[in-house]
């Protein structure tokens, strides 16, 4: 109901390996870029999407800090699943420049989870305890994953690099982002672990049972 995507020039940022590119490419949307501080992630993005016939798709390795783009240029900025590993003393920035080549009344829609989320921490693949990084210092946690040796697969962070990058920004930090930044709120909303809705409305318990932020903002 916030956005459309047909005939939209779409922005994704932080792109990943491009899944989420060749989808957006295949929705009625006019163009797709995928930008990526990665360039690997950019080069098999560019791959995958020219492989399966998305010439309505373009890639940029640039960090979201920075983006190579000129102002007002884009209708929809996606960041899903990115704000957490955005660097945190660059997320303020990071948010400027996608409010900065979004064109007026443009959506940026950001879907992230919260530092007090259960599984913030992105372990629970090897250590399975609910909030283990606000109950363990995280000089204990990379400690356990040294000694686990998780293989890294080719071109990817170590599992140890990929916890220290998350950034810890809390549902309050982000609101106070938006609010600084100065965007207009079209929707703000957090979405409870197991679809517990009721658990929103209860002070406490909606900041740590939040699994995901979901904000469309604009200019």
């Amino acid at each position: 109901p916030f956005v459309s995507l047909q005939d939209s020039r779409i922005l994704e940022a932080g792109c990943g390996l491009g899944g989420g590119v060749y989808f957006y490419s295949r929705q009625g949307c006019g163009s797709v870029t995928g930008v990526d501080i990665d360039k690997l992630h950019v080069y098999s993005a560019r791959s995958f999407s020219q492989g399966h016939g998305a010439d309505n798709t373009n890639f940029a390795i640039s960090s979201l800090d920075a983006l190579p783009f000129d102002d007002n240029t884009y209708d929809i900025i996606i960041l899903r699943d990115v704000l957490e590993h955005i660097p945190r003393h660059l997320v303020a920035e990071s948010l400027r420049e996608c409010k900065r080549v979004l064109k007026k009344d443009g959506r940026i829609c950001i879907m992230f989870p919260p530092w007090s989320w259960v599984f913030a921490s992105h372990l629970d693949e090897y250590i399975g305890i609910p909030w283990c990084h606000l109950i363990f210092s995280s000089q204990t946690l990379v400690n356990v994953l040294t000694s686990m040796n998780p293989h890294k697969r080719f071109g990817e962070l170590s599992e140890v690099e990929h916890f220290r990058e998350l950034n810890r920004v809390s549902i309050d930090e982000f609101k106070r982002h938006i609010n600084d930044i100065q965007f207009k709120v079209i929707h703000f909303g957090l979405r409870m672990i197991l679809g517990l809705r009721f658990l929103r409305y209860i002070p406490f318990l909606n900041t740590y049972f939040t699994s995901r932020i979901i904000a469309v903002l604009s200019k």
